[in-house]
């Protein structure tokens, strides 16, 4: 399923109640600008999902309002090449069963809002990877990650965490700038974050006001 695949068009598609089952892929911003909601009541399962992937112009916005979503492989929020991809996360859950969730392989935001809210990934979250800008802020919810919580992946990566509500469990280690010439900020100001470890490397920061 591709929302606004050709350069210069836009697209949306939106789900309430039901059931959208895709055995490929969901692209949502191939190289257009492409929207998708979801609301309350809507049962959604793919392989892959990526949101702002593919060309150099996509833009890629995700809604998700209610529901579930269930991604077999990977989530992918800004993909390379000047792709721009934005997660809204008030309400609903969405699942992660296998690879990892990258925010910013290009430029990526996720923002998750709403005490409903639940994001689980079996495997780590990447926040600002491959030399891409990401942002991940959280004023309330749930995220559980089974691995590792890194924040500024690659060298020129730039990525940021932000909690200011709701919980963050991940089993495995915070790592604030992984590799050298990567850059990760992590902002605790609320809410409750745990994990086995926290790795702060050079370019990594760790502000912490509350919570």
């Amino acid at each position: 399923l591709t929302i606004a695949e050709a350069a210069g068009s836009t697209g949306s598609y939106s789900i309430g109640n039901g059931q959208l089952h895709v055995d490929g892929t969901i692209l949502i911003g191939a190289n257009g600008a492409g929207t998708m909601t979801v609301g309350a009541g809507a049962v959604v399962t793919t392989n892959f999902l990526d949101v702002g992937f593919f060309g150099t112009t996509g833009n890629g916005t995700l809604n998700v309002n209610g529901g579930a979503i269930t991604v077999a492989n990977n989530l992918v929020v800004g993909n390379p090449l000047g792709n721009v991809g934005t997660v809204n996360h008030s309400a609903g859950s969405i699942q992660v069963n296998d690879t990892f969730f990258g925010v910013g392989i290009d430029q990526g935001t996720y923002k998750m809002t709403g005490a409903g809210a639940s994001l689980v990934v079996v495997n780590s979250v990447y926040v600002g990877n491959a030399g891409g800008t990401g942002l991940f802020e959280q004023s309330a919810g749930s995220v559980q990650v089974g691995g590792s919580l890194v924040v500024g992946q690659a060298a020129g990566a730039v990525g940021t965490y932000t909690t200011s509500g709701g919980t963050t469990t991940v089993t495995g280690a915070v790592v604030l700038a992984a590799n050298p010439g990567a850059t990760g900020t992590l902002n605790v100001s609320g809410g409750a974050l745990s994990a086995a470890s926290m790795t702060v490397n050079a370019g990594g920061t760790l502000n912490y006001s509350g919570g």
